[in-house]
């Protein structure tokens, strides 16, 4: 039987520790071959509407992430979800809550991957304005925006182009600095 998830439900589900093992795991999977990510596409009407969509899928599960946007109603995110051994579709997922938290553990995941000592910086793949918006998730502590001060543009001395995890991880803007509040 086909699920739906809706927003409440992803918050209900969805934990931050989860989502970082999860996405983790994605990370992991595209390294090894063993995951396929295609890149954003979009379909621009003069209308001003905007359909935005990304396919992924790992050996057990696949499926698409698929967003409208508008000047005038916003953005309407969904994710729908299928099994990889027979195709069936699994769940339909609405995805704004979703995605705050992917994004979120995508940030979590540079964070255990990158920490060096001589780092001056905490390494984060979402602007703060994100993170804002996603709720406390991880053993009641507070939103990332209310932990980490925000730092002036600089790289870790000796890291060179954009990785984070010596030149394999996701690409990390380096927005956080460490200190009072700092990630761990």
């Amino acid at each position: 039987m086909k699920l739906y998830l809706s927003e409440q439900d992803v918050l209900s589900i969805l934990t931050m520790p989860k989502a970082i093992e999860l996405v983790d795991g994605a990370f992991r999977g595209l390294a090894d071959g063993t995951a396929v990510n295609h890149p954003r596409r979009r379909v621009v009407l003069p209308t001003g509407s905007v359909l935005h969509y990304m396919a992924a899928g790992m050996p057990r599960y696949f499926g698409v992430k698929v967003y409208s946007t508008n000047p005038k109603s916003g953005a309407h995110f969904e994710v729908l979800l299928y099994r990889s051994e027979d195709g069936m579709p699994l769940a339909t997922l609405e995805a704004n809550h979703l995605g705050q938290i992917r994004t979120g553990a995508a940030s979590g995941v540079a964070t255990k991957c990158c920490p060096a000592p001589t780092w001056t910086t905490t390494p984060a793949c979402a602007a703060i304005s994100r993170a804002r918006s996603w709720p406390a998730r991880a053993g009641g502590a507070e939103p990332l925006a209310e932990r980490a001060r925000a730092a002036r543009l600089r790289r870790p001395s000796g890291l060179t182009g954009r990785a984070g995890c010596a030149g394999t991880g996701p690409p990390s803007s380096w927005l956080l600095g460490k200190g009072k509040g700092q990630l761990s």
